[in-house]
C-alpha cells in the first residue's frame, strides 16, 4: 500500500490574511536551532549518478544513526484524480517522467480525498525527490506516523485553520509534517536514497531486465549475498585458501560457472582479494563512488537544505509558516528551489461521474498544486518548486505591515543548466527537454535573524486575486459559521474518539470518517481472559460475534481503514486505547482489536468534501517577476 505510484509506491504554505491589523513586521519564532543544530544537516548537490533523471539529489551533512529523522518536515500535496484529469486533455500531454516521481496518496494519508482508486496521487517536496535513480541501495523511508499524528506531535502544537471562519483553509494543503527516517546509519557526505516501495521495484524489473547495462535491486542483492558468503568462506578456511591461487581459482569457478545471471556476474569483482574488503558494503558505492561526497564539496558546490523550519505564522489567519533556523546574511541562499515544469491546463480538475468513476467534460476548478506553483500572466508554463520548506513561505500582502525578505533568482550552481532558459515553449516540448532541468534559488534581500519568519512577494496578480477572494469569502462567513466542522479541526482538537453508542446521541458530521491505522497480519491473539463489549447491544446485531479478539501491534505495513469504535479505555497518564471493529475483507469479515492506541486513529473528510476541494476555492500561481521570467517563455496573446 505504501510507496510511490508507478515509479514509487511507499504549504502548509498557508497564505496570510489581508488584514493589516496587529503583529509587527518582524517577529521571532521560538522554533530555532540549538548550537548542535547550527551545522547544516542536509545539502542539495548534483546527483551522483550520470543516468539520474533529476539533476540534483540530497546528501547528509552530518552523521545519522539508524531510525532517526533526517531533514526537516516536508509538505505533501494531493493531486485529485490526477490520471483521470490529465488523460486526453488538449495541448501537450502530461509528461510521464513527472508521474514517475509522484507518490501514492497513502504516504500522506490523502487517499480519502477522492474515490477513484489509484488515480489520485501525492507530490512530496524536498526529500521526496532525493536519490531519483537508485535501484540498488535504499537508506531512508517515510515515517508514516509523523503525518498521521501531525496535529498531536509537532512542537509547538499545530493549530488548524477552520473553513467556517478562515478563508485560507480552502487554499492550503493540510498534509504537513511529512518526515523521512533513516533505515540504516548514514555518514556525512552520503547521498540519500529513499525506499520507493515494492511495487515501484516490481514495475521497474521488466524494463531493467531488457537493458543489459541497467541493474535492479535484485541484481545488487544477489551479488552482495555472493560476496558476503565467499568472504565468510575465506575467513573460515584461511589455511586452505592461503595456498597458491586456490582462492582465486574457486572465485573464478563461482563467477564464471556457478553464477548464471550475466548482470550479477558483472557486479562481482574480478579478483578474489577484493572480496573481503567489499563484503558488507553496498555494491552501488563501489560502482558509483560519487554517492559519497566530501563535506568540502557539498559546502562549495551544494546548497544547505535545512535553513527553514515550520512554525505557526506570525500573520493572523495564515496557519503555518517558514522560519529561519539560523541567521542568514543578505544575498545568501535561503533555500534551493529546483523546479518541475508543467503546462497550466494540466492542473484542470474535471467532474467525476459518481457511478462510473469516469471523468466528464465538466470543469470543476484547478488542482491545489497551482497555489504552490510559479508562473507568469503571459505564459502557459507553471513551475512547482520542490525544495525543502519553500512551500511554507507566506506572502507579504501588499499594503500590510509585512515586508518580504527573500526573492527568487535563477541558480548559478553547477547542477543548473541555464541554456534551457533561452528555449521557447515550443522548443522545450519539441526537443523533449526534461521537466526537471530548471533550478532557482531563494535568496535573502536583507540580513535575516535566527527565528524570523521568511516572507515572499507573490506578485501583483496574486495579491489582487487574493484580496478579492478574501473579501468575498468574509461576506459569506455568517452562513458558513453554521456549517459542519472539518476533519482537520477535529484532529487539532484531539479529543477522545466517541464510541458508536456515544455517536447515537452526539454524531460526527456526515462528511467525516474515522480511520484506524492497522495491519491485520501483524496482530496477535489478545491476552487470555480478554472480553469484548456486548456486540448485540452496541452494533444492534442479531447474534453476538464470536471472533477471537486481537491485540494491536505497530507495523510499517499498516494502512488506514474504516473502523467502528466499540469501547474506550482510559489509563491514568497514558493515551486512551480503544476496542474497535475493523473490516478485513470485502465479504463482511471483521477483526476486533482490543488495544488500538489513540495515536493510531485519525479523522478524514469523505471524498471530495475537504475544505481545499470546496467549490470556489482560491487558486492562483505565485508570480515570477518580469525581470526574472525568461522572455522566451512569454506568449503575448
Amino acid at each position: 500500500q505504501q510507496g510511490k505510484f508507478l515509479a514509487r509506491d511507499m504549504r502548509n504554505r498557508a497564505v496570510w490574511t489581508v488584514s493589516a491589523a496587529a503583529a509587527a513586521a518582524v517577529v521571532v519564532c521560538t522554533c530555532v536551532a540549538s548550537a548542535e543544530e547550527q551545522q547544516c544537516s542536509v545539502y542539495m548537490a548534483k546527483a551522483s549518478l550520470d543516468e539520474a533523471i533529476i539533476p540534483v539529489s540530497i546528501y547528509a551533512g552530518v552523521d545519522f544513526a539508524a531510525n532517526v529523522t533526517i531533514g526537516n518536515p516536508e509538505l505533501g500535496i494531493h493531486l485529485t484524480d490526477l490520471q483521470l484529469n490529465v488523460n486526453g486533455i488538449e495541448g501537450p500531454p502530461f509528461n510521464s517522467m513527472i508521474l514517475d516521481f509522484l507518490w501514492t496518496p497513502s504516504e500522506i494519508v490523502s487517499q480519502f480525498e477522492d474515490n477513484s482508486g489509484d488515480h489520485g496521487m501525492a507530490l512530496l517536496s524536498g526529500m521526496g525527490f532525493a536519490g531519483s535513480t537508485s535501484p540498488g541501495i535504499f537508506n531512508a523511508r517515510w515515517n508514516h506516523s509523523a503525518v498521521l499524528n501531525r496535529y498531536r506531535t509537532t512542537t509547538p502544537r499545530a493549530t488548524s485553520l477552520d473553513w467556517r471562519m478562515d478563508p485560507m483553509t480552502c487554499a492550503v494543503s493540510d498534509f504537513f509534517n511529512v518526515q523521512m527516517q533513516t533505515t540504516t546509519a548514514i555518514k556525512a557526505g552520503s547521498e540519500i536514497f529513499p525506499f520507493f516501495g515494492d511495487s515501484w521495484l516490481e514495475s521497474k524489473e521488466e524494463s531493467l531486465n531488457n537493458d543489459p547495462e541497467a541493474f535492479s535491486k535484485k541484481n545488487f542483492d544477489k551479488a552482495e549475498e555472493v560476496i558476503s558468503q565467499y568472504a565468510a568462506l575465506l575467513e573460515k578456511h584461511k589455511e586452505f585458501f592461503s595456498e597458491g591461487q586456490r582462492a582465486q581459482d574457486y572465485w573464478d569457478l563461482i563467477v564464471n560457472d556457478v553464477i548464471q545471471d550475466d548482470k550479477v556476474r558483472k557486479l562481482l569483482p574480478t579478483l578474489a582479494t577484493q572480496v573481503p574488503e567489499m563484503a558488507g558494503k553496498p555494491l552501488l558505492a563501489s560502482k558509483h563512488p560519487n554517492i559519497e561526497q566530501s563535506m568540502n564539496y557539498l559546502m562549495s558546490h551544494g546548497t544547505c537544505m535545512d535553513n527553514l523550519v515550520q512554525g505557526t505564522s506570525t500573520i493572523p489567519g495564515a496557519g503555518r509558516g517558514a522560519f529561519a533556523k539560523r541567521a542568514i546574511s543578505k544575498g545568501d541562499i535561503v533555500a534551493a528551489a529546483p523546479l518541475i515544469r508543467f503546462f497550466r491546463n494540466q492542473f484542470t480538475v474535471f467532474a467525476i461521474n459518481a457511478e462510473t468513476k469516469e471523468r466528464t467534460d465538466e470543469v470543476e476548478g484547478e488542482q491545489l498544486l497551482l497555489n504552490y506553483a510559479l508562473g507568469h500572466p503571459k505564459s502557459p508554463l507553471v513551475f512547482y518548486p520542490y525544495g525543502t520548506g519553500i512551500n511554507l513561505i507566506n506572502h507579504a500582502t501588499h499594503g500590510s505591515k509585512f515586508v518580504p525578505n527573500v526573492k527568487f533568482v535563477w541558480s548559478n550552481k553547477d547542477y543548473h543548466d541555464s541554456q534551457y532558459l533561452q528555449n521557447d515553449v515550443n522548443t522545450l516540448e519539441k526537443e523533449q527537454v526534461s521537466p526537471f532541468v530548471h533550478v532557482m534559488d531563494i535568496v535573502a534581500t536583507r540580513d535575516i535573524s535566527e527565528g524570523e519568519e521568511i516572507l515572499l512577494d507573490y506578485g501583483v496578480s496574486f495579491d489582487e486575486a487574493l484580496k478579492t477572494f478574501v473579501e468575498d469569502y468574509q461576506k459569506s462567513i455568517p452562513q458558513f459559521s453554521s456549517g459542519d466542522i472539518s476533519a482537520n479541526v477535529l484532529n487539532a482538537i484531539n479529543e477522545p474518539f466517541r464510541t458508536m453508542q456515544e455517536q447515537k446521541s452526539s454524531p460526527y458530521p456526515v462528511d467525516i470518517d474515522i480511520m484506524c491505522y492497522y495491519d491485520h497480519s501483524a496482530s496477535i491473539p489478545a491476552p487470555e481472559g480478554t472480553t469484548l463489549p456486548n456486540f448485540k447491544q452496541l452494533l444492534e446485531m442479531e447474534e453476538s460475534d464470536s471472533i477471537l479478539p486481537l491485540s494491536y501491534v505497530a507495523s510499517t505495513d499498516a494502512v488506514e481503514t474504516n473502523c467502528d469504535i466499540l469501547q474506550m479505555n482510559v489509563l491514568e497518564g497514558k493515551e486512551p486505547t480503544y476496542v474497535v471493529r475493523v473490516p478485513v475483507s470485502t465479504a463482511g469479515n471483521y477483526a476486533y482489536v482490543v488495544d488500538l492506541p489513540h495515536s493510531a486513529m485519525i479523522f478524514v473528510d469523505k471524498p471530495y468534501s475537504s475544505p481545499a476541494q470546496g467549490a470556489g476555492s482560491f487558486r492562483h500561481y505565485i508570480e515570477i517577476p518580469e525581470d526574472v521570467f525568461p522572455k522566451a517563455w512569454i506568449i503575448d496573446t
